[in-house]
């Protein structure tokens, strides 16, 4: 029997069991409270279908749990699907990871929840200036373009996943040294960008207008030319049908 060899695997499991297992499990310990910022924000692409929300977070500390709260206005958004970003938050090694726990979803929120818990590295943590802890994928109700209001009509907030005032023994952020990082949790919003899918948009400045159609222009009829010299359609030709899609797109806008 290899007996130092079984006392370094059950060193190790304590502590992979103190450092890891028991704050991510955000079960009620004695911690400090971290000065670090944790900074969480959202940025929201969106066409007239779609509307693709990634969450980040700016982790000053290395941290070993994340749980935030997205909410939206149900009667303009339906959820696609819902996904944390796996490649940092598993447990598992580097060769073999398992997702943990999937995200909450009701009619008009979303919890994204994840640890991570390492067993080739168990004190090892996230941080990061942006890590991405997840996307979500909404479809629309309406096909509004470009939308003139979208904090109003799509309603997205952030919070932390489990409100501290209902659950004062829940930590959401849990740093690798068991510090409760929640008070440390502020939010910066949502930032919005259309997509844009004006094919005719040639020169990509966001608006189909004249500098498309002198694109269009300069290479009538030739062939073997590529989009940006106006072959829109890609069927090797700058011919009608390419100018029939600026037509009908014509001063349209991204902006």
């Amino acid at each position: 029997m290899n007996v130092n060899g079984l006392k370094v695997t059950k060193k190790i499991i304590m502590s992979f069991f103190k450092a890891i297992i028991i704050p991510a499990l955000m079960m009620a310990w004695t911690v400090t409270t971290a000065s670090a910022a944790t900074l969480v924000s959202a940025e929201g692409t969106y066409d007239a279908d779609q509307l693709i929300l990634n969450i980040y977070a700016q982790l000053d500390t290395p941290v070993v749990s994340q749980c935030i709260k997205v909410t939206f206005n149900p009667d303009e958004l339906s959820i696609v699907s819902a996904d944390k970003n796996e490649s940092v938050w598993y447990f598992g090694d580097s060769s073999t990871n398992y997702p943990y726990k999937d995200p909450e979803i009701s009619t008009d929120s979303v919890v994204i929840l994840g640890g991570k818990l390492d067993t080739s590295d168990p004190t090892a943590g996230v941080s990061g200036d942006k890590v991405l802890l997840g996307t979500i994928t909404f479809t629309r109700a309406t096909n509004t373009m470009p939308v003139s209001d979208p904090e109003s009509l799509f309603g997205i907030t952030l919070s932390l996943g489990k409100d501290r005032t209902t659950y004062p023994n829940y930590v959401n952020f849990a740093s690798t040294t068991g510090e409760d990082l929640d008070s440390t949790v502020t939010f910066s919003g949502v930032s919005y960008a259309v997509i844009c899918s004006l094919q005719a948009d040639i020169n990509g400045d966001g608006t189909v207008n004249l500098s498309d159609f002198l694109i269009i222009k300069t290479h009538w009829l030739q062939s073997g030319v590529t989009y940006e010299e106006g072959d829109i359609n890609g069927d090797g030709t700058v011919n009608l049908s390419d100018f029939l899609i600026l037509k009908t797109e014509w001063l349209q806008s991204c902006n």
